[in-house]
C-alpha cells in the first residue's frame, strides 16, 4: 500500500517542526539566568510532553544555538558575561557524549563476547 500523500505530508511535519523550533527560539531570547524557561512552561506554551521539549532542545543545539541547561531551566547567553556558564554547559554535553560512546562500546564488546560464546557451544555439541 502507497502512502498517499507522502511528500505533502512530509513537507508540512518539516514546516510545523521549524515552527515550533521557532516558538520556542521567540521564548529563549526572552530567557536569562534569572528568567528561564522551565521545562514544563515550554511543553505547555508548544504543547507538547516534556520529554519532547528535551529533544527539540537537543536539535536546536545540535543546529548551533547556545543554549544552556541548569537546575532552573533554559536560556540563552546574551553576552560575554555569560561565557563561563557556556563554557560549562558545553563541556558538561561533551563528557555525557563521550559517556554514551564508551558505554555503546562495552556493550558492543559484550554482545560480541556472548555471541563467541553461542557459536562455540554451538560447534562443541
Amino acid at each position: 500500500m502507497k502512502w498517499e500523500g507522502g511528500t505533502e505530508r512530509l513537507q508540512w511535519l518539516r514546516k510545523t517542526m521549524n515552527d515550533i523550533k521557532g516558538i520556542l527560539l521567540d521564548r529563549l531570547f526572552k530567557s536569562s539566568p534569572s528568567n528561564t524557561v522551565t521545562r514544563k512552561e515550554a511543553a505547555s506554551i508548544l504543547r507538547v510532553h516534556t520529554r519532547e521539549v528535551q529533544n527539540i532542545i537537543a536539535e536546536l543545539q545540535k543546529d548551533g544555538w547556545q543554549i544552556i541547561s541548569d537546575s532552573r531551566g533554559y536560556w540563552m547567553p546574551k553576552s560575554t558575561e555569560d561565557l563561563p556558564q557556556v563554557v560549562r554547559a558545553a563541556r558538561t554535553r561533551h563528557r555525557h557524549a563521550l559517556s554514551e560512546l564508551s558505554d555503546a562500546r562495552r556493550f558492543m564488546a559484550i554482545a560480541k563476547s556472548i555471541k563467541r560464546r553461542r557459536q562455540q557451544s554451538l560447534f562443541s555439541v
